[in-house]
């Protein structure tokens, strides 16, 4: 979703300038978007002053903190325009700490909306100044749509916010008018407008009944016609409000993981490369086949930043361009069977995606020629099944992380185990290292875990508890089943845990 264009800032730049007699600045200290520095002194005056103020407490050192600054000047720069009675404001809590303290800043940034005095948490990260603007106007006002009635009027509304959900009905009465404003209603996030002027549909294209979604994106205008009810209202939304291929960043992550839909076509391409605008007209293609069923994104590999989503898929800048399709929903990992660019048929990976004939794709590492030298075996995703899952043997995993101080600490003991049982055919004590390495049906969420693969069964256990030499040699003698007295202690943990909730 983009900012704010330059020019309709620059616009509200004249507005900045009179600002003290509009919005009363005279008792306050403001920035350069008319956003509020206040202390411990005077924040007690500006939340008289004010019936609606939201708050940034901030540090000064915090990179997520400058983002977020960002997008409350924009929305600050807007809301200006609109005459609105809300305003925005910022505290170093790491200077006024009482003030800090009392309404519970633990981590930064974080905002608080107040109305009339009173404070509510408002969730700031991920959301471009457009949204804040949008969200308060409505928290505001009531309003959730705004009602347009002249060309003028709906253009600098499409200028200024992006996506904009506009509804074009014959009368106030009208059905689909009804069904668009409970629509509207229920998603606080977007920006909705609507209009019964005659005149202003026949601008628009819009001789029947119709809600359209504007962007400032690929599409430009996506139309849903008559019939117009709730759940097709908010299927065309939930399908139709992000870009149609989306460039993957900060602002836009939260966007692509709070949507319905979950199966992710992923692009990962090279700016710098002649042929990457070629690169996104090709996925653009896709996207338009697959709208409704896959997300489309592309990731440019040269920024900076975007090196950590490489290190995630294992991927390196070498291996681009190249696709990925992610499911959220297994999760599952899908790759092509070629990673020649020249050879890859996007559209024929997806569908058969979509088929279930394309296999998962689980990241492995080599095979190490040493992996059966010692007590303690060496497995990756490659030799795992064939070890871990041997029906007739009991098999004990270590899944660590070799940045984990705790997996460090455990390595000597997890040796000694292997050493217990060295000479015991029909055990395997084994170690993988969970970050290098996927394993179909085995989910690791936390570092170290450690599961019992028992013979002649499908099961798998989990070991819980203290993780002591002695309880592991317990756990392995018992066929990977807690003893009596852990089962207690893990009753009592979980008890525990309920209650502080």
């Amino acid at each position: 979703m983009k900012s704010p264009t330059a020019f309709s800032l620059l616009a509200v730049v004249f507005v900045v300038v009179g600002v003290a007699l509009t919005f009363g600045n005279d008792d306050f200290t403001v920035d350069e978007e008319n956003v509020l520095i206040l202390t411990e002194d005077d924040f007690p005056q500006a939340l008289k002053k004010f019936k609606y103020l939201l708050v940034d407490f901030h540090a000064p050192w915090c990179a997520r903190c400058k983002t977020v600054a960002v997008s409350l000047g924009n929305a600050s720069l807007l809301l200006q325009s609109e005459n609105s009675e809300v305003r925005l404001a910022k505290v170093d809590a790491t200077e006024e700490l009482e003030l800090a303290e009392k309404y519970g800043v633990r981590s930064y940034p974080t905002v608080k909306f107040f109305e009339n005095g009173l404070a509510t948490d408002f969730k700031i990260i991920g959301r471009p100044a457009t949204e804040i603007a949008a969200w308060l106007r409505r928290r505001t006002t009531g309003q959730v749509a705004k009602t347009v009635d002249t060309k003028d009027d709906l253009d600098a509304l499409l200028k200024d916010f992006d996506p904009v959900v506009v509804g074009f009905f014959e009368s106030k009465i009208s059905g689909s008018a009804k069904e668009f404003l409970k629509v509207a209603d229920s998603i606080e996030e977007l920006t909705f407008a609507l209009t019964y002027n005659q005149q202003l549909r026949k601008t628009y294209n819009a001789d029947k009944e119709t809600v359209s979604i504007f962007k400032q994106s690929d599409e430009n205008r996506v139309d849903l016609l008559d019939p117009i009810d709730e759940d097709r209202l908010k299927e065309f939304i939930e399908v139709n409000r992000l870009p149609l291929i989306i460039e993957f960043g900060p602002e836009m992550a939260p966007k692509i993981f709070e949507r319905k839909i979950k199966k992710h076509l992923v692009l990962f391409t090279k700016s710098e490369m002649e042929a990457f605008e070629d690169h996104l007209d090709a996925l653009k293609e896709v996207a338009k086949e697959f709208k409704g069923k896959v997300i489309s994104i592309y990731i440019d590999v040269d920024v900076e930043a975007n090196k950590k989503v490489l290190d995630w898929f294992k991927m390196k800048r070498s291996d681009c361009p190249t696709v990925r399709l992610i499911d959220l929903e297994g999760p599952m990992n899908y790759k092509p069977d070629s990673d020649d660019w020249k050879k890859l048929n996007m559209k024929k990976f997806v569908q058969d995606v979509l088929d279930g004939k394309q296999k998962p794709y689980f990241i492995s590492e080599d095979i190490p020629e040493d992996w059966d030298d010692r007590p303690v075996k060496i497995l990756v995703g490659k030799n795992f099944d064939e070890i871990a899952r041997d029906q007739r043997r009991n098999t004990f995993v270590y899944f660590y992380a070799p940045w984990s101080d705790k997996c460090k600490e455990l390595f000597p003991v997890w040796d000694a185990l292997g050493e217990k049982f060295k000479k015991k055919s029909d055990v395997v004590i084994a170690k993988i290292d969970a970050t290098k390495n996927e394993i179909d049906g085995v989910q690791i969420s936390e570092f170290p875990s450690f599961i019992f693969f028992p013979r002649n069964s499908d099961e798998m256990f989990t070991f819980t508890g203290n993780q002591t030499l002695e309880r592991f040699v317990k756990f392995v003698e018992r066929g990977g089943k807690l003893s009596e007295e852990s089962k207690k202690d893990k009753t009592k943990k979980e008890e525990t845990a309920k209650d502080e909730l």
